[in-house]
């Protein structure tokens, strides 16, 4: 008589079976089948004490716990908590794709409208790479605050007014992202001084843009070798692209995954990083001399390694 959306059919041996078919005109929400199902549940053990009437409806509670890498698994399913890292991870490489390739067309730029010569008449090369790289450095922080504040307010909706249980009482490891922390400012002070270096051996803009474009491969190079470095998080190939700089954040991103980082590994390659950052910007703060003494020629990297006495000759 269409006086109702639907109906149920169980059979009397649904205890055995657990089969029931749904007829109806238009599908029910999600919510009310759920709710039926709840209900079917709760009728099931109504002859049992309340005790293990709870207990029965809750279900199992499995935890698969990975000794070698000292990381836990709940059987019913990954958590928003356990990809933090992963999404910190992302964070930052995009934060070096905005700002650092900023920086590589900006000095190729400085470079052709002899901007640069102007400058370093009144401070020296390296205190320019410097200062620039700290100015990158400023505007990176200050986009990070902003992004850090949007996920907060996405996770806040999402888990108390769209009600999305994934983001409520989210089980966050603070050592994860605490280390992807320390990994990612130096590997991003690295990878900086890189795209500032490239920068001031590209001729013009459109080489330094072709530059910029090449370091979004490299920063994600570990995304395309997801099938090498999660069967061995701990191999080789895992630990190499854990300390190069630009790979050092998304790998131990995912890495993070599996398993808990060491911390020795966490120590060396912050120390990689800031070690090469800091040569990096010597390297960049001689190209930008040697650059001016060639206008119009290219700038070869091996040119950069040679003696006082080519800078002489040369001017």
């Amino acid at each position: 008589a269409e006086a109702i959306n639907g109906y149920y059919v169980i059979g009397a041996d649904y205890a055995n079976t657990h089969h029931a078919e749904l007829l109806y005109y238009e599908q029910p929400p999600s919510s009310a089948i759920r709710h039926f199902e709840k209900v079917v549940r709760t009728n099931l053990v109504a002859d049992k004490t309340p005790a293990l009437a709870e207990r029965l409806l809750e279900g199992a509670d499995l935890t698969i716990i990975a000794t070698a890498y000292d990381r836990e698994y709940a059987t019913a399913g990954p958590v928003a908590g356990l990809f933090f890292p992963l999404i910190v991870s992302v964070f930052f490489v995009f934060l070096i794709l905005t700002t650092s390739g900023y920086m590589t067309t900006v000095l190729a730029e400085e470079k052709v409208n002899r901007t640069i010569e102007i400058i370093v008449t009144s401070i020296s090369a390296g205190q320019m790479m410097a200062g620039k790289l700290l100015g990158a450095l400023g505007i990176a922080l200050l986009q990070l605050v902003v992004w850090v504040i949007f996920l907060f307010a996405a996770v806040w909706i999402g888990g108390q007014l769209l009600d999305l249980s994934w983001l409520q009482e989210l089980d966050i490891s603070w050592r994860d992202g605490a280390m992807i922390v320390l990994v990612a400012f130096p590997a991003y002070y690295f990878t900086a001084a890189l795209m500032t270096l490239l920068g001031t051996m590209a001729n013009d803009d459109m080489e330094a843009q072709q530059i910029g474009s090449l370091s979004f491969i490299l920063l994600f190079l570990p995304i395309y070798l997801l099938m090498v470095i999660i069967p061995n998080p701990n191999g080789a190939v895992a630990l190499f692209f854990s300390f190069f700089p630009p790979t050092s954040i998304i790998t131990m991103g995912i890495r993070s995954l599996i398993m808990v980082v060491p911390t020795w590994q966490i120590v060396v390659s912050m120390i990689i990083s800031l070690i090469g950052g800091l040569f990096l910007t010597w390297l960049a703060g001689r190209a930008i001399r040697l650059s001016m003494l060639r206008y119009g020629q290219r700038l070869r990297l091996s040119q950069l390694f040679r003696g006082d006495s080519t800078d002489r000759k040369a001017a």
